[in-house]
This record gives C-alpha cells, structure tokens and sequence, in this order.
C-alpha cells in the first residue's frame, strides 16, 4: 500500500515551530544592526531609555578646540591656524538642538574678536550633526560633523559680519560633571 504525503499546511506548520524554538531572543537593533546604547539589563527590567521618558529636553554641555585652515578663499592669512578653545551649551528636544556658544583664546583671538553666541540651528540624527551660531556681529557659523555621547568632530565654515569667510575644523569632549 502507498503511501501519501502530508499536506503542505502541516510541513509547513513543523518548520515555523521549529524555526521559532531555535530563533534568539529578540533584539531591538536597528538595520545596520546597532543595539540602543540602554543596556540589556535595563531592557529586562523595562526602563524606558531616558530620550524617551515624556520627551523631556535633554542638556549637554561640551568643550574643545576649533582650527582654522589655510589656503587661498578658506581665511584671512593672517588667521592661519588660528586656534581657539570652545564650548557648548546645548538643550536637545527630540533631534533638534539649541544653545549657546563660548570662544577663548587658544593662539588667536576668535573671529571677529565674538567671544559669544547662539545655536540658532540645529539637528542631531543619529550621530550626525548640524548647527548655526550667530554671533553679536551677525556672522553665521555652520558647524557639521559627528557627535556621539563623548565626543564630537568635525568641520565648520563661517560668513558674515566684518571678517573674510573662515574653515576650519573642530573637535569637543563632552564636559558633563556626572
């Protein structure tokens, strides 16, 4: 006597419970396959990551160094590799940014002699990172890079106010007393 073969449906059912039982526990990475930086204990626990507890502003404050470069329509000779130190004060909402921002004397003045400024401007995706400061003078400084929960760097480009137009580069450390 011949015998015949299961319906489709059960194969079928066999394999998905199979594939179930072997499968890891789920992970909540992303599609490059990054892990949220909340730890795995604080996922079994159920704590929510704290940039989600009611959308509350989250505030950092960073300092480092800013350098101009050099090179014909990049900067005023006379500013080649300027360095200054800097500093920033920033709220974030959800990816947008706001803020102030401190320049110090580190071999030059800073441009413009503006020592102050506002993040008018800003977004933080991921780790990317893009913001204006507008100085009392009105320059404008674009500021883009990357910015992860230590450190951040990058490059920025200034216009505006009684200066020539000015690149450099800038690098900061996150300066929270934790």
């Amino acid at each position: 006597m011949r015998r015949c073969p299961p319906p489709l449906y059960i194969i079928a059912s066999i394999i998905a419970v199979l594939l179930l039982a072997t499968a890891a526990p789920f992970s909540p990475a992303d599609a490059n396959g990054i892990v949220p930086k909340e730890s795995h204990a604080e996922q079994a626990a159920g704590k929510a990551p704290a940039n989600e507890s009611a959308n509350a502003p989250l505030a950092s404050h960073w300092a480092g160094t800013s350098k101009t470069l050099c090179g014909p329509l990049k900067t005023d000779f006379r500013r080649c590799n300027a360095q200054q130190k800097i500093k920033f004060d920033l709220v974030q909402t959800g990816i947008n940014l706001r803020g102030t921002y401190e320049c110090a004397y580190g071999n030059a003045t800073c441009r413009g002699s503006q020592n102050k400024g506002t993040v008018t401007q800003g977004t933080l995706d991921g780790t990317h990172l893009e913001m204006v400061v507008t100085t009392p003078n009105k320059s404008n400084c674009r500021y883009r890079g990357v910015l992860t929960d230590i450190m951040g760097k990058g490059t920025y480009k200034c216009v505006g106010g009684s200066e020539l137009e000015e690149r450099g580069t800038w690098r900061i450390q996150r300066a929270d007393a934790d």
